[in-house]
């Protein structure tokens, strides 16, 4: 869509910032097909985000009006609870240890592709070998689907990219196959009005609603620091109010675990998990 004057307007407010390439844009884009999508440049300056005054500069950025939403694990999470119409998450235990475990298995690999092609082999024998449709044998896609496909979608997107010899269709018929079904059925999600919880008076770093705050990843992002006053802090989520660069104030929320809270004016609270 690229850059223009003015921010995009969409009936239900709901915005995914991301470029094409990008992994974790891909997995937050599954799960949102019914959002405007903000195509943003590979490389800064990205001057969309530039107008909602944000120092985060990963792709991708989440908007709900004027909820911003950081980081992929995040953006699904939230998704699950502000649209439960379209919820694809389990409520049996075994299953939800599922999606935990599988949450977390593309963190790290995705600059990989010898550990890409040991995913597609393990699908393909193990959990698709009996012809399931989806990965927990669901009536529709769930969010162990979603967790799951992401990498191996993106993979099977950078085709013109790999040696056609890779991760071939013909090796993989059953991935392929999953990889198509929940491509087709990925435009079901639901809209609904934000919630912003309270700040936990008994939350260890001590810090009050009201307090100035800022906000960074904990590791190589962490030049980049969004600041604003706290006005919710639960055990996996710390929200701010921020202004953008016109005004308008701004909600930016963040996952606790890889993030770090530092009061301003004082030493950081350290990584919060």
């Amino acid at each position: 869509m690229g850059s223009s004057d003015k921010l995009p307007s969409v009936p239900n407010g709901i915005v995914l910032f991301n470029y094409p390439v990008s992994p974790f844009g891909r997995r937050a884009e599954h799960r949102s097909r019914l959002c405007c999508y903000q195509e943003q440049p590979f490389i800064l300056p990205r001057p969309d985000l530039e107008k909602l005054g944000l120092k985060y500069c990963r792709i991708p950025i989440f908007a709900i009006g004027r909820d911003i939403y950081l980081d992929t694990r995040l953006i699904l999470r939230k998704l699950e609870e502000k649209f439960p119409d379209g919820r694809l998450g389990n409520d049996k235990l075994e299953d939800r240890f599922v999606e935990k475990l599988l949450e977390n298995a593309g963190r790290g690999s995705s600059r990989v592709l010898g550990v890409r092609e040991n995913m597609f082999e393990f699908f393909e024998t193990t959990m698709l070998a009996d012809g399931r449709k989806w990965a927990l044998k669901t009536e529709k896609p769930s969010l162990a689907d979603i967790e799951a496909i992401w990498p191996l979608d993106w993979l099977v997107s950078l085709e013109r990219s790999m040696p056609p010899h890779f991760v071939p269709e013909e090796r993989f018929p059953k991935v392929y196959a999953w990889i198509a079904r929940v491509r087709a059925t990925l435009d079901e999600a639901k809209s609904s009005a934000p919630k912003t919880g309270g700040v936990d008076s008994g939350d260890p770093l001590g810090i009050g609603a009201g307090t100035q705050i800022e906000i960074y990843p904990a590791d190589w992002g962490s030049e980049h620091r969004d600041s604003g006053q706290l006005v919710a802090l639960v055990l996996d989520e710390v929200t701010v109010a921020a202004r953008s660069r016109d005004g308008a104030e701004l909600r930016i929320h963040a996952p606790r675990t890889g993030f770090r809270i530092t009061e301003i004016g004082r030493r950081a609270a350290g990584s919060s998990n």
